[in-house]
């Protein structure tokens, strides 16, 4: 029993040995050793690692288990569906400011330019004012046009229109006018040009 109790002293002594000439060999110089402390430190960060993994997070330079990238997996999809959602109501807003606009033009007067042969159709009642150029009334589909306010009377399809007078298309109903030259209109209403 002694003799088996001398052979491991022996073994162990000779890998101490080989141990510490394997670290003055690694290293140039002496013994490295590390106190209790730093490598009960370095096992706990190694451990908070794992456990930060375990619970969802993401840290560089560890390997993620199968769980942790079925989790990853599933933030990246909901991650896209965030932002198709966040496209989404981009698109409602820039739709919803278009239309404010529009309704908000449709409640001032506007000074507008149109060229030769375009037709400016009320989209809804209007109120149009031809300032400069020669243009024409467009009535409707039953043979309605344009109710000049400035003269008390109708002005029919095709008829032209006095400058400086306050026209009224009652409705959106394809009337409006239609230039033969160059003409700054005053619009008020919403409008659309062919």
């Amino acid at each position: 029993m002694k003799l088996k109790t001398n052979t491991v002293l022996t073994v162990v002594f000779a890998i101490v040995i080989l141990l510490t000439g394997y670290a003055r060999s690694a290293t140039g110089s002496g013994i490295v050793l590390a106190s209790v402390d730093y490598v009960d430190s370095k096992f706990n960060e190694l451990n908070a690692r794992i456990n930060q993994i375990s619970a969802g997070g993401a840290t560089s330079g560890v390997v993620a288990d199968g769980n942790t990238l079925a989790r990853i997996n599933n933030l990246e999809v909901q991650t896209g569906a965030l932002q198709n959602d966040v496209d989404d109501s981009k698109k409602r807003i820039d739709f919803m400011d278009t239309t404010v606009l529009n309704l908000s033009d449709g409640t001032v007067w506007q000074v507008v330019k149109v060229d030769p042969g375009i037709r400016v159709l009320a989209s809804d009642t209007g109120e149009v004012i031809l300032r400069s150029g020669i243009a024409r009334a467009i009535g409707n589909e039953h043979n309605e046009g344009l109710s000049d306010l400035s003269a008390g009377r109708e002005i029919k399809n095709n008829e032209l229109i006095d400058k400086d007078h306050h026209l009224l298309i009652p409705r959106g109903d394809g009337r409006g006018i239609i230039t033969e030259t160059v003409c700054y209109i005053i619009y008020k209403g919403l409008y659309h040009m062919q």
